[in-house]
C-alpha cells in the first residue's frame, strides 16, 4: 500500500504531500488537480516497469513534455520502502532511485532519457529491492466511459489477466472468463444485478466474430438487448461488480465512480470498491479522484483530501484528518448535504461560515 507519495512539479502540482489511506479520495472542483495525483503514481509505475518500445508507442507521455523546472515523484509503502524518480530539464535525463528503510540512503537504479531512445542497465545489487517495488507500483486505471463499455472485446491470448481496459473496453472478455471458471462468480453477479435491475433476466457473452465477444441483456419476458441500447447505469454496475472476481493491480486508480449512477447505485459501488481494500487474498489499495459529495458520503474524514488551485501557487491539498473540527461538523449534516462545499473547493462549517477557504 502507498502510503506517502510526494509530487513536485508535475503538471499543475508543484508541491504536494499526501498520505493515502487504503480507500482515499481527492476532492475538489474541476480543474485542480486531483487527476493530475492519479497520473503522478501512473507515471511511477510506468517508470518501474518500463519497457522502451511500450513508452514510445504510449500516447501520453510519463514526463510533460512542457515541463521545464526539475521534476521529482516520490513513493513509500508500508515497511518504508522507497521509489524516487526525477527528472532534470538541463540534462534531459530521468533518474531514478530506490530505498529499502527510513534510514537507508537513496540508491541510484536507472537513468533514461524522456523519449526512451537510451536506458541504462538495472544494476543487479539492487534488483530484489525493484521487484518488490514493481509488485506494490502495480496500477491501473478505470475511467469508464459508455463507449468503452458497449465496444466489442477482442478475444486474449490465453493466461491473459483477467481485466478490462481503463474505459472499460473488454468488459464481455471478462465476463466470459468468469462464466468458465470455477465457482459461482458469474451466478453471483447476476442475481445481485436483478436486485438492482428487477427488469433483467439474466446477461449473455456472444461472439461477434471469431475474435471478438460482446454483451446481450436478456429481459424476463425473453427479450435480448445489446449493450448499445441498454443504459448506462447497467452497464458502469456490470463493471464495477466485474471487480470483484477480476485480476486486479494492487493499487487502483478510479476517475469519478459515481459518473452515470442513480444515488442509490453510488452507494453500492462504492461498497463494491471498499471491498476491494479488505480482501484478504487480493487487497487493493483504492484512489479516487471525485467531485461528487454522493462519494464522500461513503467515506470517514481520514479518507479525504481536498484538492484546491491557486493562481500563482498551482495545486494546493489539505486532509481532512487534519481539521477535527470541520470534519465533526460535517458528520453532523444529513447525508446527502456533507461534502458539498468541498466539492466546490472550501471547507464551510454546518452554519454555512467558512472555516477554511484556502489550502
Amino acid at each position: 500500500m502507498i502510503k506517502r507519495l510526494e509530487i513536485e512539479n508535475y503538471g499543475c502540482i508543484r508541491h504536494a504531500e499526501l498520505k493515502p489511506t487504503p480507500m482515499h479520495a481527492f476532492v475538489g472542483p474541476s480543474d485542480v488537480g486531483k487527476s493530475t495525483v492519479l497520473k503522478a503514481i501512473d507515471a511511477l509505475s510506468r517508470f518501474i516497469n518500463a519497457d522502451a518500445q511500450r513508452e514510445r508507442d504510449a500516447r501520453a507521455p510519463m514526463i510533460p513534455r512542457k515541463a521545464r523546472d526539475t521534476l521529482t515523484l516520490t513513493v513509500e509503502f508500508a515497511g518504508s520502502l522507497g521509489f524516487n524518480v526525477g527528472f532534470a530539464p538541463r540534462s534531459q535525463t530521468l533518474e531514478s532511485y530506490v530505498r529499502e528503510s527510513m534510514q537507508g540512503e537513496w540508491l541510484g537504479y536507472r537513468h533514461i532519457t524522456p523519449d526512451f531512445s537510451w536506458a541504462s542497465e538495472e544494476p543487479a545489487a539492487i534488483g530484489h529491492f525493484v521487484t518488490e517495488i514493481r509488485q506494490r507500483l502495480h496500477v491501473g486505471f478505470v475511467a469508464l466511459e459508455r463507449a468503452g463499455l458497449i465496444a466489442d472485446s477482442p478475444v486474449r491470448r490465453a493466461g491473459a489477466p483477467v481485466m478490462f481496459g481503463a474505459d472499460g473496453r473488454g468488459l464481455a472478455w471478462v465476463y466470459e472468463q468468469l462464466l468458465h471458471r470455477e465457482g459461482d462468480a458469474f451466478d453471483q453477479i447476476t442475481q445481485r444485478m436483478r436486485k438492482r435491475f428487477p427488469w433483467m433476466g439474466g446477461v449473455e457473452v456472444s461472439s461477434v466474430s471469431s475474435s471478438a465477444k460482446t454483451l446481450v441483456m436478456r429481459t424476463l419476458d425473453g427479450q435480448r438487448i445489446p449493450a448499445e441500447h441498454v443504459g448506462e447505469g447497467f452497464l458502469r454496475m456490470l463493471a464495477w461488480e466485474a471487480l470483484r472476481y477480476a485480476d486486479r493491480p494492487r493499487v487502483l486508480l478510479v476517475e469519478s465512480p459515481e459518473a452515470g449512477l442513480s444515488p442509490g447505485l453510488v452507494v453500492e459501488a462504492m461498497a463494491i470498491l471498499r471491498e476491494l481494500t479488505v480482501d484478504k487474498e487480493r487487497p487493493t489499495q483504492v484512489l479516487i479522484a471525485t467531485r461528487s459529495p454522493l462519494v464522500l458520503a461513503e467515506l470517514g474524514a481520514p479518507e479525504v483530501t481536498l484538492v484546491t488551485r491557486d493562481p500563482s501557487e498551482g495545486t494546493r491539498v489539505a486532509a481532512l484528518a487534519e481539521h477535527p473540527d470541520y470534519a465533526l461538523r460535517m458528520q453532523s449534516l444529513p447525508r446527502g448535504s456533507r461534502g458539498l462545499d468541498l466539492c466546490d473547493g472550501v471547507m464551510a462549517a454546518a452554519t454555512g461560515n467558512t472555516v477554511r477557504t484556502r489550502v
